[in-house]
């Protein structure tokens, strides 16, 4: 309740945006939105305050560090949940700010990690879950290729092989 009547979660979106390439702060920013989901209506009021899109643009500014990128697989998996009643409008959000190239490439990128691509993998499935336009862009940005290619290159002992096959766009 402090953090939101302090104005918590638009601080840490205009944080992000004004510190767009710093490793440190957009993998704390991801993570933090991760972690205030559990708040009332947390998703919705991530959501409003252009956090879906904040995200986006963290694991696309960077690419190459394995904790935005995970954090941020997590957070917008969280956001597109089919178990949140406001996953359906976050999953457009998500798709129209680019979220599925940014996974697809953190999947890419960060290919023999199996953190990253069971985190992934379960975004993936959650953002496509009921949404024919992010299907699509699945498909058209490589998700099902990244998605085969997860599944044999993660290491022994992680969850990416049922994530993976939990993907309705596969």
């Amino acid at each position: 309740d402090e953090i939101e009547r302090r104005g918590g979660i638009p601080a840490i979106i205009e944080v992000m945006a004004q510190h767009q390439g710093d490793v440190q702060v957009q993998a704390m920013g991801c993570h933090t939105l991760f972690a205030l989901r559990s708040l009332i209506n947390g998703t919705q009021k991530i959501a409003d305050a252009g956090g879906c899109e904040a995200v986006v643009n963290a694991m696309l500014s960077c690419p190459k560090a394995k904790t935005v990128q995970s954090h941020g697989c997590l957070s917008l998996g969280f956001l597109a949940s089919k178990q949140q009643a406001y996953g359906g409008v976050n999953r457009r959000r998500i798709g129209q700010a680019g979220g599925v190239r940014a996974i697809v490439g953190a999947m890419t990128a960060h290919e023999r990690d199996g953190e990253v691509l069971t985190a992934a993998c379960l975004a993936l499935s959650d953002i496509a879950h009921l949404d024919g336009e992010n299907q699509r862009l699945v498909r058209e940005e490589g998700g099902i290729r990244a998605i085969v290619q997860s599944v044999a290159r993660a290491p022994p002992g992680t969850n990416t092989s049922q994530a993976a096959l939990s993907n309705p766009a596969a």
